[in-house]
């Protein structure tokens, strides 16, 4: 019984892995999508020589996206941390209950 908790608890893991890998294939694209639209932005501003009110609009425009962006990337990563973080505590806390059942085993003896 006790095998089977470690591949369901094995299998969990592995999900919460692919979960982060997935998240972060997304987090990097979002980050390509927001380069080319900053570079997009730019050119526009270059292209039709904007100028005055325009231009400061597509400024304004690609200061916020940036902002906005490195703001979601920050939520995934603090959230990220804090998962692991706890995955670790689980970690460790389940490693001091085998250590003491082992101990508790071995005294009897």
């Amino acid at each position: 019984m006790n095998e089977s908790n470690d591949w369901q608890d094995l299998s969990r893991q592995l999900r919460t892995f692919i979960i982060w890998i997935l998240s972060g294939w997304m987090e990097g694209g979002f980050l390509i999508v927001s380069a080319i639209t900053q570079s997009v932005v730019d050119l526009l501003i270059k292209i039709f020589h904007l100028s005055g009110f325009n231009s400061w609009l597509l400024d304004v425009f690609q200061i916020l996206f940036a902002i906005f962006t490195l703001l979601s990337l920050m939520r995934y990563l603090i959230s990220l941390v804090i998962d692991m973080y706890g995955d670790v505590h689980v970690r460790w806390l389940r490693v001091q209950r085998r250590i003491r059942q082992e101990s508790k085993r071995r005294k009897r003896r």
